[in-house]
């Protein structure tokens, strides 16, 4: 739902999509920090310190900064992996996006050249499943991977695992731009 005139106050540095890209990409390989404050920065974080090189106040956590937008879009939980990535897409030519699930929110890159969607975010770790059969009657396991860092990852992390693919756990798209 769009946002009312005047809740978005104007900059003296436009935001445009090249600008916020470039400014986020400067955090990139610095450490993640949960909670922020420390020796690096939580994904909230890094979200609300390249929007506030625009002037723009975002909350600290990923659940308010999901509706902090010029608007936003809820992802309905059985939408199809094909149909939420060109939900993105279709965000991304309004503006710049973030992506959010409980308890993280990332920035929306776009696709590479081949077609694959990239995001950027700080992340601590994801799940990746075991190679190999599970035990009989058992399931099959799954291997911590520490990242620890602002990386740029694709959507498939954690696919085939208890916590699923961060592509099926986004709930919420949020875009600042034109609806």
């Amino acid at each position: 739902e769009p946002l009312g005139a005047g809740v978005l106050q104007p900059t003296r540095r436009p935001l445009t999509r090249r600008a916020f890209l470039t400014e986020a990409f400067r955090h990139l390989g610095e450490p993640y920090g949960w909670g922020g404050g420390g020796e690096g920065r939580d994904c909230s974080e890094l979200v609300m310190d390249v929007l506030g090189t625009f002037e723009l106040d975002l909350p600290r956590h990923s659940a308010r900064q999901a509706e902090a937008g010029s608007f936003s879009i809820a992802v309905p939980a059985d939408m199809p992996d094909d149909a939420r990535l060109e939900l993105f897409d279709r965000a991304l030519e309004a503006g710049v996006v973030l992506l959010h699930f409980p308890g993280h929110i990332m920035i929306y890159l776009g696709r590479t050249e081949a077609g694959a969607p990239r995001i950027l975010h700080s992340f601590a770790e994801y799940l990746e499943p075991c190679a190999g059969e599970a035990p009989a009657g058992g399931t099959p396991g799954e291997v911590l991977r520490r990242v620890n860092r602002v990386s740029i990852s694709d959507l498939e992390l954690g696919r085939g695992t208890s916590r699923r693919a961060f592509v099926e756990r986004v709930d919420r798209v949020v875009v600042f731009g034109r609806p």
